[in-house]
């Protein structure tokens, strides 16, 4: 998953000086949350890699989505809007923005909002995503 959607969409995204999004979906005990927390730890590593400390930085905002409501990870579960521009830019209303300027700091808050996701008991997963 790393090699083939994460990392070429960092590498593009660093080039370009771009956003970028990666969003994992599909049937309840597929692994999502433990190949996200995977992919969110190399990330956080790989973005960073070659640069001298100090020289990068890393906005992050991190939202969850169920059904129709949208609620912010970054803020306590605070609700958002997704809304879009004229342009046709989606943005997200009342986000917060957590800027991070090395891997390890970007992993904290990253540690952070997956403590906020909503979980309940599977049948295979005693934490699995809601």
């Amino acid at each position: 998953m790393y090699e083939r959607a994460a990392r070429p969409l960092l590498a593009r995204a660093l080039d370009a000086g771009l956003h970028g999004t990666l969003v994992l979906f599909g049937q309840t005990g597929t692994g999502k949350t433990h190949t996200c927390f995977g992919v969110q730890q190399r990330l956080a590593r790989d973005v960073f890699a070659g640069l001298r400390a100090g020289e990068g930085e890393v906005a992050l905002e991190a939202f969850e989505l169920r059904g129709t409501r949208v609620c912010d990870l970054l803020a306590d579960r605070r609700p958002v809007k997704v809304l879009q521009d004229a342009g046709g830019t989606v943005r997200v209303a009342g986000a917060r923005r957590v800027v991070a300027r090395d891997a390890s700091a970007l992993s904290a808050a990253l540690a952070s909002a997956n403590a906020l996701r909503a979980t309940a008991a599977s049948e295979r997963n005693e934490r699995a995503s809601r």
